[in-house]
This record gives C-alpha cells, sequence and structure tokens, in this order.
C-alpha cells in the first residue's frame, strides 16, 4: 500500500510540476531510519512517512519527530540528522559548495571539534559547589541532583563518543530545568555544538541564538563562561555557511579582539570573506591586511591571500 502511494504521488508531482520531476536530479539517499522520520521529497510542504532507501533531491525536505533520527547519504558523505530537526537539502549542498571554494572552511568543523574537549572542562572547572557558583557570586543557585542533570551527563558522553543525535534526543527532554541546575545558555549551546559538529548549520544557528541570548540577558560578563566563545564562534560561522554574511560579521567583529589561538585565524577569514559577500569590500580590505601581518609564516598564510583572489 505505502509503495502504491508513492508511485501515485510521484506521478501527481509530475503531473503537476512537471519541470521539478524532471530537472531535480537526485543528490542522495535516506540509509536508515529509527523512529518518526518524515521527508517532502520535492519541497511542496507535503511530508509522508519515510522509509529506507528513499530518494532525495536537491529540493527535498526532511524531518524527524520526538526521538526520531535519519541516516542520510549526499555525494557519497553521511549525515546524521538528529531527533526534532529538519534538514533541507538545497541548504546543505549550497553549504557544502562554499566549503569547496576554500580549502580552509572544510577544516572549521575540525577545529570546532578540537576545542570541544577544552569547552567541556571548562564547565565542569566551573562547577565546584554549584555550577554557576564561581561565574558571578552565586546569583544562579546551586546545582540540583535530578532527571535533567542525569539526562545532560548522558548527553555529555554521547557527545563524546560522537553519538550527537543521540545527544540532542537528551538534551531536548531539558524543558524547564530547576533553578541553578544549568549555567546561561547552556543546554542550548551543547544542541547547538551537535547540530554544528553534523553540518545541519540552520539547526546549530537557531539553538546557538537562543543559547547567547539566554547569556546575554543575564546580569554577568560573557566571556565567563567556558563556552561563550564557542557558541558565538559557531553562531558566526553557521551564519556564514547559510550565507547569512551580516550576521556572521556582526559575531566575527565580537568575537576577533577576544578570540583564542584556536579560532582567531577562521574568525578573521569568515570575516574576510563575508564583508566581501556583502559588498563591504573596503572594510573586507582592511581586516586583510590585519590578517596578513598576523599570520604571515604560519599555516594560514596561503589560506589569507586565497582570499585576497576574490575580491572584485
Amino acid at each position: 500500500m505505502r509503495a502504491i502511494q508513492r508511485v501515485l504521488f510521484f506521478l501527481a508531482v509530475v503531473y503537476l510540476f512537471p519541470s521539478v520531476a524532471y530537472t531535480d536530479a537526485v543528490v542522495g539517499t535516506i540509509t536508515d531510519i529509527a523512529g518518526s522520520v518524515f521527508v517532502d521529497a520535492f519541497g511542496t510542504g507535503d511530508f509522508i512517512d519515510a522509509i529506507p532507501g528513499e530518494t532525495l533531491y536537491a529540493a527535498s525536505v526532511v524531518k524527524t519527530g520526538y526521538g526520531g533520527m535519519a541516516t542520510i547519504e549526499v555525494d557519497g558523505i553521511i549525515t546524521e540528522l538528529a531527533p526534532e530537526s529538519t534538514l533541507e537539502l538545497e541548504k546543505l549542498l549550497e553549504t557544502r559548495d562554499r566549503k569547496k571554494r576554500f580549502r580552509w572552511a572544510a577544516s572549521v568543523a575540525n577545529a570546532v571539534k578540537s576545542i570541544f574537549k577544552s569547552a567541556k572542562s571548562g564547565c565542569e572547572d566551573v562547577v565546584l559547589g554549584g555550577r554557576a557558583a564561581e561565574v558571578q557570586d552565586d546569583s544562579f543557585g546551586w546545582i540540583t541532583e535530578d532527571q535533567d542533570k542525569e539526562a545532560f551527563d548522558e548527553a555529555m558522553e554521547y557527545i563524546e563518543s560522537g553519538e550527537l543525535g543521540g545527544a540532542v534526543a537528551l538534551l531536548r527532554e531539558i524543558i524547564d530545568p530547576l533553578p541553578g541546575t544549568f549555567l546561561p545558555g547552556e543546554v542550548d549551546y551543547w544542541i547547538g555544538h551537535c547540530q554544528y559538529r553534523l553540518e545541519n548549520y540552520p539547526e546549530a544557528l537557531l539553538a546557538h541564538e537562543a543559547a547567547l541570548s539566554e547569556i546575554e540577558s543575564e546580569p554577568l560578563e560573557p566571556w565567563s563562561l567556558p563556552y561563550y566563545e564557542d557558541a558565538l564562534f559557531q553562531f558566526g560561522s553557521s551564519s556564514y555557511f547559510v550565507g547569512e554574511y551580516e550576521d556572521a560579521v556582526s559575531a566575527m567583529e565580537s568575537l576577533i579582539p577576544e578570540s583564542s589561538d584556536d579560532y582567531k585565524p577562521y574568525a578573521y577569514m569568515i570575516m574576510i570573506d563575508s564583508l566581501n559577500e556583502c559588498g563591504r569590500n573596503r572594510s573586507a580590505g582592511q581586516y586583510l591586511e590585519k590578517a596578513r601581518t598576523l599570520f604571515t609564516g604560519t599555516a594560514y598564510a596561503a589560506d589569507i591571500e586565497s582570499l585576497a583572489e576574490t575580491f572584485n
């Protein structure tokens, strides 16, 4: 019955949208599913239950429900869709095209992954007697051992072992935590971190935006939080990868003066290219000259020059 439903759906699309059916080439496949997974094959707004082996087109949209996960192969690269997430194949393809433009863009995610342990360790250092006690007095109270904390600890173990979809499922269970259980924006930050490493940048952008909003609404120095730099960088680079260049510029303007050596070269390169994409060539050129001075003789020097070649 489901096979017949699919044939009828395809014929309807061919009849109503002939140009879509014939010009939208196959770009991938849903190789595996768990729980509730839905697909809108041609981006028409109509979702049906997905099945393993489902064909995906550039216009396809895949989304997961509560506890649902999907493994997707696109152009020979495997990615995982976390629970309660949406993946637009067109945006994923656009992101990968942007990464192909510059050698350094493809290695940004590796920098984020390598910094994971330091961010996690920093959060643990802040805990002491209470998670927020050392951030700013005892404004956020003391840690309360409850199911939310247990879910969070298990999610951290999942992230460490690379089970990012499972980590997102656990983190999404933490909806209304008791006061003082978590640092400001902490849960959203880790959801965004997982989505970032899963290459779902629109979802990462939403989570990091929520984390930064919560952090900035609190009466504290944001840089006192061990994951603030990571959240800001991942928000800015996610904006860059989805083509939201003005947001990328804004994030990098805040990050560059305070950034660590791990992120500084990438922050400069994202800033330069984003300014160039916005048509702000003079500002892009000023940052380019600063970057040339800062990174001369380093492994990033050639990457800086590759940006100079793109100037209009």
